[in-house]
C-alpha cells in the first residue's frame, strides 16, 4: 500500500531477549541453546537482522528457535524452564520479571544498536496513505504534532498515563511504569520532517537491506513532508 512515514514514537529498546538468572550470560552463550520467539512477526525478523549485523550471529543457524504464537508465550516458556531464553517486547518483559524476579535481560536491541551506531533504532511509527496526504497537504503535520503532544503528555505524567492505559488494556499500571522507568518502554517522538528523524530511519533501513530484510533503501518520497 502506498504510504508515507510521518513519525516514529518508540525505539527498539522495547525488544529484548531474556534468560533465567542462572542461565546464559551473553548472546554468544546462547549458541546451541533453545530460544523461543514469535517467528511470524516483523519484530523477530528485525531483531535477527540486528543481531547478525552487530554480533555476527545468525540465531536460526546457531540456536534452536522454538516458535510461539505471541510475545507473551515466549516469556512464559522461559519462566517454566522449558526454554533457555526468550525473544519478546514490552510490556511482556516487565510482566515476566515482576512474576519471576530472577529473570533478567540478556540482550536489549535498542541499547546494542545505539552502542554500535550512535543512533536510535525506530520501532513503532505512524504512517499515512499517500492519496490521503495528497488531498490534504497539512494532514501529515497535524498527525505529527498530535503524536508529539501525546508522548509529551505520557512522559510528563507517567503515573496518570499508566493508570489510564492499565484500565483500558488490562496491563497492570506498575508493570507499565517499571518498563518506562527502566528505559525499556521508551517513548520518543522523531518527526520524519526533520533531518534527524530521516537519519534514524535511513540508517535502520540500511541495516535491514544489508541483511536481506528490505529489498532496497528508502527514498525521499517515503517520508511525509
Amino acid at each position: 500500500m502506498p504510504i508515507q512515514y510521518v513519525c516514529s514514537i518508540t525505539t527498539a529498546d522495547m525488544i529484548n531477549i531474556v534468560a533465567p538468572g542462572n542461565g546464559a550470560a551473553s548472546i554468544q552463550a546462547l549458541q546451541g541453546k533453545i530460544l523461543t520467539a514469535p517467528q511470524s512477526t516483523g519484530t523477530y525478523r528485525m531483531m535477527r537482522a540486528v543481531i547478525k549485523e552487530i554480533n555476527g550471529i545468525d540465531i536460526e543457524k546457531e540456536m534452536t528457535v522454538q516458535n510461539v504464537d505471541n510475545p507473551a508465550a515466549s516469556v512464559t516458556l522461559v519462566m517454566s524452564s522449558r526454554s533457555d531464553a526468550a525473544l519478546s517486547w514490552e510490556p511482556n518483559i516487565s510482566s515476566g520479571i515482576k512474576r519471576v524476579p530472577d529473570l533478567r535481560v540478556l540482550y536489549n536491541t535498542g541499547e546494542e544498536y545505539r552502542k554500535k551506531f550512535g543512533l536510535d533504532l525506530p520501532y513503532f511509527g505512524v504512517a499515512v496513505r499517500k492519496e490521503v496526504a495528497a488531498r490534504d497537504p497539512g494532514l501529515a503535520g497535524r498527525i505529527d504534532k498530535a503524536f508529539a503532544e501525546c508522548l509529551n503528555g505520557i512522559l510528563g505524567n507517567v503515573d496518570e498515563a499508566v493508570n489510564i492505559a492499565g484500565k483500558n488494556s488490562g496491563i497492570p499500571p506498575d508493570v507499565l511504569k517499571l518498563a518506562i522507568s527502566l528505559g525499556r518502554l521508551r517513548f520518543k517522538h522523531a518527526s520524519m520532517a526533520s533531518d534527524a528523524g530521516k537519519q534514524t530511519s535511513n540508517k535502520g533501513a540500511e541495516v535491514l537491506v544489508r541483511n536481506g530484510l528490505l529489498p532496497r533503501a528508502l527514498d525521499a518520497g517515503f517520508f511525509a513532508a
